[in-house]
């Protein structure tokens, strides 16, 4: 019998079977993507302050000479993460962080979430939600959520609310016809309740999947639909790339003409916003090599401040090792051969 969610407890239903059930459609929708056109050398950004749920935000500094801090650790083995190096490295998936400043570590290989408050670190196991794969994980209204695939012969994708024991309190099954991208897949919380799933291929390409919990209900969005508008990427000639967020258009060249992609990684308080920008170089051996920048905006789109994410220190590869902290630094999953750091990384002025 399909379930409606109102009260807590285990439910799963299949987003198919919700929308005939609760909402009374039959399908997911699609949200055609709207027309829409559209360096600082100072060591310190101007102190404005914001109020967010009634306190005040300031925003982080910015300082040539800092440099990253290690704020948590977290053991490699049974009470922590899991690492496998051959034959091919694999381990974490995916780094959240909380309202309040903690710290959520999707162990993929371990199936399990590991949780770092303060000096407090605790591990659920995440076995019996039914995913054979973890994908990422996040926080929406104080609630863990986890996207990943389940077993056997036809893969489903599957976001499930996770309560503090690691038990299943609401999972829901995407619909049979979308998948998620092999490379990567994004899951973040939406400003109105929502969850998005970056990543999910359908008919018509890959989009931004738009899950509502309550009623459950999807759509299909060409971009993030915050209140102001989209955002999302925007083709853009060889070497450069387009950014569009809302109204506010922000455009990237690569240095000598490398390769360039750019994606969202959050929105602070006071409407500043992070694209973590990737640029792919060869140097006269043909060798590739990858740099990796948050890259700090204000709202009307100027760069304030960038930070280098350390990909190259990396023991095992991490999905999604980057998140925007609520205090507007990004923290980083950085993978070491006995232990995994959470670096907060500092912010130096654009260049």
């Amino acid at each position: 019998m399909t379930r409606c969610p109102g009260s807590r407890g285990t439910v799963l239903l299949a987003v198919t079977a919700l929308l005939a059930a609760c909402s009374g459609s039959a399908a997911p929708t699609t949200t055609e993507p709207p027309t829409t056109s559209a360096s600082s050398t100072t060591t310190s950004i101007p102190p404005t302050t914001v109020v967010n749920g009634g306190d005040l935000w300031l925003p982080p500094d910015v300082c040539a000479s800092c440099s990253n801090t290690v704020v948590a650790s977290i053991p490699v083995g049974p009470d922590g993460v899991s690492y496998v190096l051959e034959p091919q490295p694999w381990g974490p998936a995916a780094l959240a962080v909380s309202p309040t400043g903690g710290f959520f570590v999707l162990d993929a290989l371990g199936q399990g979430v590991v949780r770092v408050e303060g000096v407090e670190m605790t591990r659920s196991s995440l076995a019996d939600l039914g995913l054979y794969r973890l994908r990422d994980l996040a926080l929406l209204d104080g609630d863990l959520w986890v996207l990943g695939v389940t077993g056997g012969p036809t893969e489903i994708v599957r976001a499930v609310q996770v309560s503090s024991r690691g038990e299943m309190e609401l999972g829901i099954d995407f619909p049979a016809d979308l998948h998620l991208d092999a490379t990567v897949a994004d899951l973040s919380a939406g400003p109105n309740g929502e969850l998005w799933v970056d990543g999910a291929w359908a008919a018509g390409g890959s989009q931004v999947a738009v899950l509502r919990t309550s009623p459950p209900r999807l759509e299909l969005s060409w971009g993030y639909p915050y209140p102001n508008g989209l955002w999302r990427g925007r083709p853009a000639p060889e070497g450069t790339v387009r950014f569009v967020a809302g109204d506010v258009e922000v455009t990237l060249e690569a240095a000598h003409g490398n390769q360039i992609g750019a994606s969202l990684l959050g929105v602070n308080p006071d409407g500043s916003f992070v694209l973590v920008v990737d640029e792919v170089s060869q140097d006269s051996a043909g060798t590739l090599h990858t740099t990796i920048k948050a890259v700090w905006f204000d709202p009307q789109g100027s760069q304030l401040a960038e930070a280098t994410l350390p990909l190259a220190e990396q023991s095992v590869y991490v999905e999604h090792p980057a998140a925007l902290g609520p205090d507007g630094y990004v923290y980083y999953l950085l993978t070491r051969p006995d232990a995994a750091a959470i670096l907060r990384l500092a912010w130096v002025p654009a260049t």
